[in-house]
């Protein structure tokens, strides 16, 4: 079964529910799939909130490289929230990923543009399809489990949503 993580990685209510999300699968749900759905809060041209367009893009690209999908979640996490570096820099963001993908490598696929499409069809699922208000948000076969805005996800929230929606 497949478990769809839909977040932010400006959000910290999104590194809260990552976390919760990994350790759950570690701990109790080893047979589960992740699939990290990278979106964002507030897309371009929003003139407000942190744009992370880079990181969610970003996401791709380094899968196209090998990256593992929770190292670089777990490094753009560290570098948004933790040491708070400019994530709407791609020079910024390339460094901080440096040891897991080549900064030419990632900076040349943001700037041809890789994933734009992808990262557009992710906040439309997220927003308008799915309807959720609020991210970390997730899916798991047709059901959903919307975030709280301003609140996110608790670990026993994402705990019964697996449980149910397991079997």
């Amino acid at each position: 079964m497949k478990l769809e993580l839909y977040l932010d990685y400006g959000c910290p209510f999104c590194l809260k529910g990552y976390h919760e999300v990994i350790a759950l699968i570690v701990e109790e749900f080893c047979d589960l799939e992740l699939k990290i759905v990278p979106c964002e809060a507030h897309p371009r041209p929003e003139t407000h909130g942190l744009h992370t367009d880079i990181c969610a893009r970003g996401f791709y690209v380094a899968g196209d490289y090998g990256c593992n999908p929770i190292e670089y979640s777990d490094i753009i996490f560290k570098a948004s929230l933790k040491d708070k570096v400019d994530i709407e820099n791609v020079d910024v963001v390339a460094d901080a990923l440096a040891n897991i993908i080549e900064p030419d490598d990632f900076i040349e696929g943001i700037e041809k543009g890789d994933y734009v499409d992808r990262l557009k069809e992710n906040n439309e699922k997220a927003w308008e399809t799915l309807g959720f208000p609020a991210v970390p948000s997730l899916k798991m076969g047709d059901s959903t489990l919307p975030a709280v805005p301003g609140v996110g996800l608790t670990r026993g929230q994402i705990k019964k949503f697996i449980k149910a929606n397991k079997a």
